[in-house]
């Protein structure tokens, strides 16, 4: 079983290839993937079946996870959150699915996934980004899931490139922020709202995660909040020292 969103060739060729045997893809969007949730779910939602199945504090925990859930109305969120668990469930139940490709688990859908293929002993896992060049993670839920040893030589090779100080990983070589870059993002997201404006109400999707999720975040990209800051600055340790403010340092696993 693969849960799928637009990149369905290359999850359903990444497990034939890995796994073998019959693949299913699943999608949240209409007319996509073997296996539709989109109907599912809002049978569900407008039949107001909310069963629960989980703690509040677990539901707590999916919806905090989500940064589309966690910007409605507690109330909403979990009505969402519980009709998408129905319709997950008469997946597994009909498939009974041997192993879950997902995808990254900023996502309720796939971190429901997650933990019902926990309470089933299915073998699940998502595929992401690594800040080594050419490779890619694979993790539950955001933790790391080993998957061979790397080669001592492979080790020591990388170890030589990240340790170099002209070192990026492949996504932020071209991620400096400019005016132009700016305005050209800018007006990208404001076609790109219409878009998925025009493309939920076609397709009597209100509610669905990708549509809704990029609507919700990218309304504060405005040409006007252009700032002219780099991601990378090699003098950042002497604009520190000048500014005696306190700054508060978020690392992620994606910066080296």
């Amino acid at each position: 079983m693969v849960l799928a969103r637009l990149d369905q060739e290359f999850l359903t060729s990444f497990g034939e290839n890995a796994f073998g045997g019959d693949i299913c893809t699943v999608s949240e969007f209409r007319n996509k993937g073997d296996w539709n949730l989109c109907d599912k779910f809002y049978t569900y939602f407008n039949n107001e079946t909310f069963e629960q199945f989980y703690s509040g504090e677990v539901e707590d925990d999916i919806i905090h996870r989500d940064r589309l859930l966690r910007s409605y109305p507690k109330e909403h969120s979990v009505k969402m959150l519980r009709s998408m668990h129905n319709a997950l469930i008469d997946f597994y139940d009909y498939y009974e699915p041997d192993v879950c490709v997902a995808k990254n688990t900023d996502n309720y859908v796939a971190d429901l996934a997650f933990k019902i293929c926990k309470e089933r002993h299915i073998n699940i896992c998502s595929i992401g980004a690594s800040i080594i060049n050419n490779k890619s993670r694979f993790h539950t839920r955001g933790e790391h899931v080993p998957t061979e040893e790397p080669s001592d030589d492979l080790i020591r090779t990388t170890i030589r490139e990240m340790s170099d100080k002209s070192f990026r990983p492949n996504f932020y070589i071209y991620n400096k922020q400019t005016l132009g870059s700016h305005i050209k993002m800018a007006l990208r997201h404001s076609a790109g709202r219409m878009v998925y404006r025009i493309k939920s109400v076609k397709e009597n999707d209100p509610l669905g995660f990708h549509y809704r999720s990029t609507l919700r975040s990218t309304t504060k990209l405005k040409l006007i909040n252009y700032r002219s800051n780099f991601i990378f600055d090699k003098d950042w340790k002497a604009k520190l020292k000048k500014d005696h403010q306190k700054h508060f340092i978020y690392a992620t696993p994606f910066h080296p």
